[in-house]
C-alpha cells in the first residue's frame, strides 16, 4: 500500500496509527508486538476475537459484540489489577482470571 492511501485510511480512527518506510517496518512490528505481549492476555485475545469477527459483522452486529467482550474483560481480576496498575503509573502483573 503506498504511503498516500495508508494516510487516507487512517483518517478512520484507529485503523492506521503509524506508518513506516518498509526497512523501518519489521523493527516497528516488533516492537508493537512486544508491547501488546505486556498487556493482559485475556483482553488481547478477546481483542483479537473482535477483530477476527469483525469483517463478517455490521455495524450493529460489531457494536454489540464490542459491548459483550468489554463487559467480559471489566468482570475480570486482570481488570482490577490494569486500573491499578494504570493509576500507580506502572506495569501490571496479570493472572488471567
Amino acid at each position: 500500500m503506498s504511503r498516500g492511501g495508508a494516510r487516507r485510511l487512517g483518517s478512520v480512527p484507529g485503523l492506521v496509527t503509524e506508518v513506516h518506510e518498509p526497512n523501518a517496518l519489521l523493527p516497528a512490528a516488533l516492537a508493537k508486538a512486544q508491547r501488546i505481549a505486556t498487556r493482559a492476555l485475556l483482553s488481547v485475545k478477546a481483542a483479537k476475537a473482535a477483530v477476527t469477527q469483525a469483517c463478517e459483522l455490521n455495524f450493529e452486529q460489531g457494536q454489540s459484540l464490542q459491548t459483550t467482550k468489554f463487559i467480559e474483560m471489566y468482570r475480570t481480576e486482570d481488570h482490577q489489577k490494569a486500573l491499578r496498575a494504570f493509576f500507580e503509573k506502572r506495569d501490571g502483573t496479570y493472572s488471567r482470571r
